[in-house]
């Protein structure tokens, strides 16, 4: 059969099936009673029908349903959300400053319920509105992360042109308590806006009965300064525009004695006499140790000499380098010429940002520190740190707390540490530093401007801290004709005198 035979025979069959089915049709229409025209009018009730129903589908799904205003407020409305199965409420306002729009759920699929919360709502949103304050505020967590984001962009190595590695470090420990305190309190998962300012009022006091890990009592000046940078990260809250001012907690803070005195205990001379000869004559030549640990015993007992007789913070010695050391060219007298040294203390070395010089009679120390390290197999280059940790790879500076651990084996093997707890006193590395300034105002006679300029420090400070010192000097005057004068005899020379000590 030919193709074209074949295309003729299908169309005839299609033909036939159509004229059959509109038999079938019209057969039907009449015995129903219906002609064509009703047979067109139920076919387009029928799609009407399914368009509805499509439209009616759509709608059920629109996000937002039964819409209608707070307030006659048309930038705040209430709504049902389409897309959810409980079609539960939502609160929204429209910010016109910002052009953002603040979207709230309400949890309720109650009318009257949904109004009365979206009203109380609306008259805070439209506060912080008025106010400038972000319509979102943080979790105080959330809040802490910021703030220490925003602290560690200021970190500088240069004390006064930042803060420094070890207040970001004090910064991340004084709100890693105010955290604890939060959760303990259950304000830790409201949001910071939100929480009464009074209701942390005594976070102070939580703080200080809080135990240590030693079981020792909490300084209230440290916890003061605890409350003092809750309230600065409080602070940068409000100028990233979360919370007003009324918002920063109101924190009661503890009670301090005032002490205009010593900050620290220091040695007597008796004392100190006591304990340099136990570092020189028990402590470095004990025959039980090994050659390493001798070295490292003299290598800390001239630091602490060093400490004794420079009046250099102990952050200032563990950073000073070999090449910040250097002869006095200004001392004629050659005997005088191998005891005497300038140090130079750099800027970012300083606790107050400025560099400075320090002259001391502590050259022999110097050299027996080199000599010690050398016996360890450690040579000096100009560029490394005076104390090396002797187990450092890297040839890393000494740490503090390795100084200040050898500091406390010895004193409490000398007996020392027992004998001057019957008085209550207890020694630091930075009693160092104030047993100098003490020591060259009572018996050096050195001019307190100049005592200033050695130890980087404000002749106001000095005199705040150290002012009884010139009272006491000056006993005989001040009790001249009231009796007996008072007056103080020691020969300071004879007890640390540069070739004796350590």
């Amino acid at each position: 059969m030919a193709d074209g035979d074949a295309g003729g025979d299908l169309q005839a069959n299609a033909r036939t099936t159509q004229v059959d089915t509109l038999s079938a049709i019209s057969a039907l229409l009449e015995a129903a009673g219906l002609d064509a025209n009703d047979l067109a009018t139920a076919i387009a009730a029928l799609a009407d029908a399914k368009q509805a129903a499509k439209a009616k589908e759509e709608i059920s799904k629109s996000i937002y349903q039964e819409q209608e205003t707070i307030y006659d407020d048309e930038n705040a409305t209430i709504y049902r959300r389409g897309d959810t199965k409980r079609k539960i409420y939502y609160l929204r306002i429209y910010d016109k400053s910002s052009s953002k729009p603040y979207v709230k759920s309400l949890n309720t699929t109650d009318r009257t319920k949904a109004i009365t919360k979206a009203r109380l709502l609306y008259q805070e949103i439209i506060g912080k509105i008025d106010r400038g304050e972000n319509l979102k505020s943080p979790l105080p967590e959330a809040l802490i992360e910021e703030y220490i984001k925003d602290q560690e962009k200021r970190v500088s190595t240069i004390p006064k042109q930042g803060i420094t590695p070890e207040v970001l470090r004090l910064k991340k420990y004084y709100l890693r308590n105010w955290m604890d305190y939060l959760k303990s309190q259950k304000l830790d998962q409201t949001t910071i806006d939100r929480v009464d300012a009074g209701k942390t009022k005594d976070y102070g006091f939580w703080f200080l009965a809080k135990p240590k890990a030693d079981g020792t009592s909490r300084s209230r000046e440290q916890i003061n300064n605890s409350i003092a940078e809750v309230k600065r990260m409080y602070k940068f809250a409000t100028e990233q525009k979360y919370i007003s001012n009324d918002k920063i907690p109101k924190i009661e803070r503890l009670g301090e004695q005032p002490d205009e005195g010593y900050k620290r205990d220091i040695f007597t001379l008796d004392e100190y006499e006591a304990y340099w000869k136990f570092l020189e004559y028990r402590y470095i030549r004990n025959k039980e140790i090994d050659e390493a640990e001798r070295q490292k015993r003299i290598i800390f007992s001239k630091a602490w000499g060093i400490l004794m007789n420079t009046g250099m913070r102990p952050k200032e010695l563990l950073g000073l380098k070999v090449k910040e050391i250097n002869s006095n060219p200004h001392i004629s007298n050659e005997e005088e010429r191998k005891k005497q040294v300038v140090i130079t203390i750099r800027a970012d070395n300083s606790k107050t940002g400025r560099s400075r010089r320090v002259v001391a009679p502590i050259k022999r120390r110097i050299e027996v520190i080199l000599r010690a390290y050398k016996k360890l197999g450690i040579i000096h280059t100009p560029e490394d740190y005076l104390l090396i940790s002797p187990t450092s790879k890297n040839r890393n500076q000494y740490t503090r707390q390795a100084l200040y651990q050898r500091l406390k084996a010895t004193l409490d093997q000398s007996g020392l540490t027992a004998e001057m707890a019957k008085e209550g006193k207890s020694i630091s590395l930075y009693s160092a530093r104030h047993a100098y300034i003490t020591w060259r105002l009572r018996y050096g006679g050195v001019p307190i401007h100049l005592l200033a300029k050695q130890t980087g420090t404000s002749v106001e400070k000095i005199e705040k801290t150290y002012g009884h010192i010139e009272v006491e000097k000056q006993a005989e005057e001040i009790t001249r004709a009231q009796g007996k004068a008072v007056k103080v005899e020691v020969d300071f020379a004879s007890i640390l005198d540069e070739e004796n000590i350590g």
